[in-house]
């Protein structure tokens, strides 16, 4: 049986019809063959996807390099300083000394940077949850709670309002502006509620006193805090 080959064309032809080279019908001749083969769609498929593919790849490799990290830190941390100074937007209060100086705070940020503050405010929480159930002590309590807005509540008998006012500022905003007249009080509140870089910064800066001859600043300050295992020190 003899072979018989068809000039006929499967397609019109694209120029007539004004079609660029880049459109294809999905069928190719063979380069080389004079029997009309044709490459199979599924590879051609195969072949478009991972072309895609790797275009996307590049793409997001690209745009991953081109990433820029920007921080803020100082208009933050003066925003977080003006919230303290804010009554109304604080939602615990510290009284501080025997006269109960109120320092304010917000409880999230405080229990979050210092586990032993944490513990405090669970404790005092617990303790209104409490006294709210208790209609004898709810009674005790009333009074006491609207004389600081509904504030929570927390005593604080072994600081001068002024230190522990720059423990708060250094818990939520994370400077504080260390000096002879503070230095006592910020070693003693970084001991007890376990902050250790501020504690370390506290000794540092002594140190540094010491080597500057300037040591004896230190100690007003220090008899302020010496019923403190610190302020001993």
């Amino acid at each position: 049986m003899e072979r018989s080959e068809s000039n006929t064309q499967l397609i019109p032809n694209e120029e007539e019809k004004g079609y660029t080279n880049d459109y294809s019908s999905g069928y190719e001749s063979g380069s080389g063959s004079s029997d009309g083969e044709y490459q199979d769609k599924s590879s051609v498929k195969s072949t478009t996807f991972t072309t895609l593919d790797k275009i996307w790849n590049e793409q997001h490799h690209q745009s991953t390099k081109e990433k820029m990290n920007f921080q803020n830190t100082m208009e933050l941390s003066s925003h977080l300083r003006y919230i303290i100074s804010m009554p109304e937007l604080c939602d615990v209060t510290f009284l501080i000394g025997s006269k109960q100086v109120p320092v304010y705070g917000v409880k999230a940020i405080m229990g979050t940077r210092s586990r032993v503050l944490y513990n405090i405010i669970l404790k005092k929480q617990r303790e209104l949850e409490f006294g709210a159930k208790n209609p004898k002590v709810q009674t005790k309590n009333k009074q006491r709670q609207l004389k600081t807005d509904h504030h929570l509540t927390i005593p604080v008998s072994k600081y001068l309002p002024e230190d522990f006012q720059k423990i708060v500022e250094y818990l939520h905003c994370g400077t504080v502006d260390i000096s002879t007249s503070n230095v006592a009080g910020l070693l003693c509140g970084a001991s007890q509620f376990e902050l250790g870089d501020l504690r370390t910064a506290c000794l540092d800066y002594i140190e540094h006193c010491s080597r500057i001859g300037s040591i004896c600043l230190l100690i007003p300050s220090a008899k302020r805090y010496s019923h403190h295992s610190s302020g001993k020190h």
